[in-house]
C-alpha cells in the first residue's frame, strides 16, 4: 500500500505528476501522440492530412465537372475520343425524360481539338446519334394532332456559371429543332427510332467564337448514344442504317424528306473557286425506282417505257432527273448517285424541293468538294469536276471556273470520260487542232505539224479523241522538240494524272519519250458555240466518248451500219467530203461507224428525218453528190430514221439515255 504524504497524496500519484501523466485525468489528443512510436505518429500524421484535404475540398465540389457517359468524337481519328463534361442532370447518363434537357460542355483538351480540327477542314460540324424510346401506337393516335417539340444547338461560355452548371437561358440562340414524332415509330414496328442529327458552324471563325458544348431538348423521352466533330453535311441521307439530317449554321426546322434548305450554306461553304477554295457539290441519291406510274407513263414513253423522270425545283431553277428501272441486272444501270456542282447551278444556295408525295430521293446533301480538286498556286487544274453532263451546256458560269481559260469535267455516267469546256474557239484550237490533224484530216493522219505548217487552217468547232490517239499523237511528238504548244503541254499533264495516257519510255530530262493507251476518252466543247450547238455539240461528242470506251455500243454500231441502206452510207460520206471544214478520212472505217453513230444520235429521233433532208438540200451538197442528194429526199431520209429508232433503242435499254439526250439530268 502506498503510503501517504503530508498533503494526502499517496507516492504513485506523485509520481504520475511529475512525470506529466495522470492515471485519473483524461488526456489531450496531443499527450496521446506523444506517446505513440515514431512510425505510428507518420501514419497518423498521413491519414490526418487526407481527411483535412477533404473538408478543405467540400466548397469545391459543386465546381467539379462530372463526366457524361457520352463520348465525343472526331472524324478521322477515334483515338481523340473522350468522355463529354455533364451540365445537367441528364447529360450524365445521356438519357432525357419529357421535356427535360441534356447540356454538354467540351473538356479543354476537347476545345483545342475542335480549334485544330475546325482550322484544317474549314466546314465543320457537329453531329450526335440520339435514339427515342418506342412510342405506343394507341398514344400517337390520342395524342396525334399535338407536336412534340425538339430543339438541339450550341452552347458559349455565358451559358454556364462558375460550377460549369448550364444557366438554364437561352436567348436569340440559332438551333435546329424538329417535331420529333418525325424520328418515331410505334412500337409494333419494332424499328430503332434512331436518327443522327447535325448543326453546322459558320465559316472564318475565330477561337474565341467557337462553342464550348451543346443541349440537346426532347419532349420524347430519348438517349444522346455519341458526339461527333465531322465534316459538314447539310440536307438529308436515308441511305445508311440511320436517318441523317443535317442544318446550316443557321439552323432551321427540320419538316420531312422532301426538301432541303441549303439557304444557309452561303455561311458554311465558299461561294467561289480560287487558288485556295472549292466550291462545294450536292449529292443526289435516288432509291430503285418501278415501273412508270399512269400519271407519268404517257410522258415517259416519248423517250422510253422504261425511263422514269421527275423534277427537283432548285431555288427557282427546275431540274429533270431521269432514272431507268429494271437495268440492275444486266449491270448497266445510270448509277442512283448523281453529282451536282454548285458552280453550275444557276441558285445552289437556296431550298431544293420535290413534291410531297414522291419519295425517289433518298439523299440530298449539301457537302464539301476534295480540295484535290483545287488549283493550287494558280496552276491550271489537273482533277476534273465530276457531274452529269446535261448541267454543263447551259451554265455560262465562266467567273466561276477553277481556270480563266477552261473547266475540266468528269462526266458521272461514264467516268472514263473527261469534258473540257473552252472559254472560246482560240483556247480550244491551242489545245486540239493539231490533234485533230494528225488523228482525223485526210492527208495529213499520223503527222505532227508545226505552227506554220498549221497556219489558218480549222480544225473543228467540237473534238474528242481517244487514248489510243492520244498516246501515238503524244508519243510522235517526241520526234519533234519543242513543237506542242502550252496547252498541249497541259493536256499531256491532264491525261497522265487521269491515267488516260501512260507513260512507258525511259525519261529525258525528266520527260517520258512514249507513251501507250490507258483507259479513256476526252470531248471538248467552247462558250463560243451558240446554246442551242452546245447542246447538240456536246450530245455529238458524248456519244464519241461512249463509242471509244464501250465495245458493245461499237459493236451495235457495226451492225447497224452494215445493214443500213448503202446509198445512205455514200450520201454520208460524200457530204463529209463536200465540205473543207470536215474532211474526215473515209478510209478509216473505226472513223466513219463512230460518225456515223454520232450524226444520227446528236438529236432526237423525231428530228432525224428534217436533219438529213435539210443536209441534202444543202447547195454545196445539192453540187457535189447531187444524185445520192436526191435520193435522200426522194426517201425522206428513212433510212436514217430507222437507224435512229435502233440506236435509241439500244441506249435506253442499256443505260437510261435516248438520241438528243446524253444527260441523266436536264434543265
Amino acid at each position: 500500500m502506498d503510503s501517504k504524504n503530508t498533503n494526502g497524496t499517496s507516492s504513485s500519484e506523485n509520481k504520475a505528476k511529475i512525470s506529466g501523466k495522470s492515471l485519473f485525468k483524461k488526456q489531450t489528443p496531443f499527450q496521446k501522440v506523444k506517446r505513440l512510436k515514431k512510425n505510428e505518429k507518420l501514419f497518423f500524421l498521413s491519414i490526418t492530412l487526407v481527411i483535412l484535404g477533404a473538408l478543405c475540398s467540400i466548397p469545391m465540389l459543386s465546381k467539379l465537372h462530372v463526366k457524361s457517359d457520352v463520348l465525343l468524337d472526331f472524324e478521322g481519328s477515334a483515338l481523340y475520343a473522350e468522355n463529354l463534361l455533364s451540365s445537367s442532370k441528364a447529360a450524365v447518363s445521356g438519357h432525357i425524360q419529357k421535356d427535360k434537357y441534356a447540356a454538354f460542355r467540351f473538356t479543354e483538351n476537347q476545345k483545342k481539338l475542335l480549334e485544330s480540327f475546325y482550322r484544317e477542314k474549314k466546314a465543320v460540324s457537329l453531329s450526335f446519334e440520339i435514339k427515342f424510346n418506342p412510342v405506343s401506337y394507341k398514344e400517337l393516335l390520342l395524342d396525334g394532332e399535338n407536336s412534340k417539340p425538339f430543339s438541339f444547338g450550341f452552347l458559349y461560355p455565358a451559358d454556364f456559371n462558375e460550377s460549369g452548371n448550364f444557366t438554364g437561358e437561352i436567348k436569340n440562340r440559332i438551333l435546329g429543332s424538329a417535331d420529333a414524332r418525325l424520328f418515331i415509330s410505334p412500337k409494333q414496328q419494332k424499328k430503332d427510332n434512331k436518327a443522327i442529327l447535325s448543326l453546322s458552324l459558320r465559316k472564318n471563325l475565330e477561337t474565341s467564337e467557337l462553342p464550348s458544348g451543346f443541349i440537346v431538348f426532347s419532349n420524347l423521352k430519348a438517349r444522346i448514344l455519341y458526339a461527333k466533330f465531322e465534316e459538314a453535311r447539310v440536307g438529308f441521307d436515308f441511305t445508311g442504317k440511320t436517318p441523317f439530317y443535317g442544318l446550316a449554321p443557321t439552323g432551321g426546322r427540320i419538316n420531312d424528306f422532301f426538301s432541303a434548305d441549303f439557304s444557309g450554306c452561303q455561311d458554311l461553304f465558299p461561294l467561289a473557286n480560287s487558288n485556295q477554295t472549292i466550291m462545294p457539290k450536292i449529292m443526289l441519291q435516288v432509291r430503285d425506282n418501278t415501273e412508270p406510274d399512269s400519271e407519268s407513263r404517257e410522258e415517259n414513253e416519248a423517250s422510253s417505257s422504261k425511263t422514269k423522270r421527275f423534277q427537283l425545283n432548285t431555288g427557282g431553277e427546275v431540274l429533270t432527273i431521269y432514272r431507268a428501272s429494271g437495268l440492275e441486272e444486266s449491270g448497266t444501270a445510270a448509277p442512283k448517285e448523281y453529282t451536282l456542282q454548285t458552280q453550275l447551278l444557276s441558285n445552289p444556295f437556296s431550298t431544293f424541293s420535290v413534291s410531297e408525295g414522291d419519295t425517289k430521293i433518298t439523299k440530298l446533301v449539301m457537302q464539301k468538294n476534295s480540295e484535290s480538286l483545287i488549283a493550287r498556286d494558280r496552276k491550271a487544274p489537273l482533277e476534273p469536276l465530276t457531274t452529269d453532263l446535261g448541267l454543263v451546256p447551259p451554265s455560262r458560269k465562266t467567273n466561276l471556273w477553277r481556270n480563266v481559260d477552261y473547266e475540266l469535267y468528269r462526266w458521272e455516267t461514264f467516268p472514263d470520260v473527261l469534258l473540257f469546256d473552252t472559254r472560246d474557239y482560240t483556247v480550244q484550237s491551242e489545245f486540239f487542232t493539231r490533234l485533230a490533224f494528225f488523228v482525223e484530216k485526210a492527208g495529213y493522219r499520223g503527222r505532227i505539224l508545226t505552227d506554220e505548217e498549221l497556219g489558218n487552217m480549222h480544225g473543228y468547232n467540237a473534238h474528242d479523241y481517244r487514248s489510243e490517239s492520244l498516246a501515238d499523237f503524244f508519243t510522235k511528238a517526241n520526234e519533234k522538240p519543242g513543237v506542242l504548244n502550252q496547252k498541249e503541254l497541259l493536256l499531256r499533264d491532264i491525261l497522265l494524272q487521269n491515267r488516260i495516257i501512260i507513260p512507258s519510255g525511259r525519261t529525258v530530262n525528266g520527260e517520258y519519250t512514249a507513251y501507250t493507251a490507258g483507259n479513256g476518252a476526252i470531248v471538248s466543247i467552247s462558250q463560243s458555240s451558240a446554246d442551242y450547238l452546245r447542246n447538240s455539240l456536246c450530245a455529238h461528242e458524248a456519244w464519241h466518248g461512249i463509242f471509244f470506251t464501250d465495245e458493245d455500243f461499237r459493236n451495235t454500231t457495226a451492225a447497224i451500219y452494215y445493214t443500213i441502206d448503202p446509198n445512205a452510207i455514200d450520201f454520208l460520206v460524200g457530204y463529209w467530203k463536200s465540205q473543207p471544214s470536215l474532211n474526215y478520212d473515209s478510209s478509216d472505217n473505226y472513223l466513219i461507224q463512230n460518225e456515223f453513230m454520232a450524226y444520227i444520235m446528236q438529236q432526237g429521233v423525231q428530228f432525224t428525218k428534217s436533219y438529213f433532208t435539210r443536209i441534202a438540200n444543202y447547195a454545196s451538197v445539192q453540187k457535189a453528190i447531187p444524185d445520192l442528194a436526191n435520193y435522200v429526199l426522194k426517201t425522206n431520209a428513212r433510212a436514217f430514221e430507222d437507224a435512229g429508232y435502233a440506236f435509241d433503242s439500244y441506249v435506253s435499254d442499256r443505260w437510261g439515255l435516248s438520241n438528243g439526250r446524253v444527260a441523266l439530268i436536264t434543265r
